[in-house]
């Protein structure tokens, strides 16, 4: 089952599923075959929605084993370096996916694989897309300003807790921050819904469990997570 998806990640979905009709992006005319080589970098374009471009960044690498991975921000939806699915070259044709988001880009390189155009496809929909490599050495500022991470010190303790069932003999582990001061203090459990998911709840950028358990203990509200 897919993780339930972040504010930031709903609203790039829901802009480019929004119902319209399908939008269509030619192909260069002087594609060529590039190597592996040729694409690792740092890639800046835009896809077009609706009249909207909307920037976004890959940053191609090699693995060990000489496949390619790729990494995508899209800062006006903070979403910062998330790892794509997959990323492919074939006879000059540049192909990411990002499957949470039920998207593919198709891109054809051109001549000198210094740019790349072709499409975005998300759940039956099109849309033009244009990527321009950055010459080596150079980078793209790709943070995300995140003011909800506080700053040590805290007014709380964070330490790992273990939990042993006897009943089924199943290993339970934890993370608990318990507030300044003398207790008892009031306490709650956070429990994921559905799908598979960390102690922090991370999803995308965002450690929603996380953020929500600072702010409880910052209140004097023991959370275990």
């Amino acid at each position: 089952m897919r993780p339930t998806l972040t504010a930031a990640l709903l609203s790039l979905s829901a802009i480019l599923i929004a119902p319209a009709a399908l939008l269509r992006a030619e192909a260069p005319e002087d594609a060529a075959v590039a190597t592996a080589a040729d694409v690792v970098g740092t890639w800046d374009g835009h896809v077009d929605v609706f009249g909207q471009q909307l920037r976004m960044i890959f940053k191609i690498t090699r693995r060990d084993t000489g496949d390619l991975a790729a990494k995508i921000s899209i800062p006006a939806q903070m979403v910062s370096d998330t790892a794509l699915d997959s990323v492919s070259l074939d006879a000059g044709n540049l192909v990411f996916e990002w499957k949470l988001v039920g998207a593919v880009w198709d891109l054809s390189l051109n001549t000198d694989a210094s740019a790349a155009e072709g499409l975005l496809k998300q759940n039956g929909m099109e849309f033009p897309a244009k990527l321009s490599k950055l010459p080596a050495g150079e980078e793209v500022d790709t943070s995300v300003n995140r003011p909800q991470t506080p700053k040590p010190p805290f007014p709380y303790e964070t330490s790992e807790v273990k939990f042993q069932s006897r009943a089924d003999d199943a290993r339970l582990v934890g993370t608990i921050c318990i507030p300044e001061g003398d207790g008892p203090h009031p306490a709650v459990v956070f429990i994921t819904g559905s799908g598979a998911q960390d102690r922090d709840e991370t999803i995308g950028p965002n450690r929603v469990f996380l953020d929500i358990a600072r702010g409880l203990a910052a209140k004097g509200i023991a959370v275990l997570r």
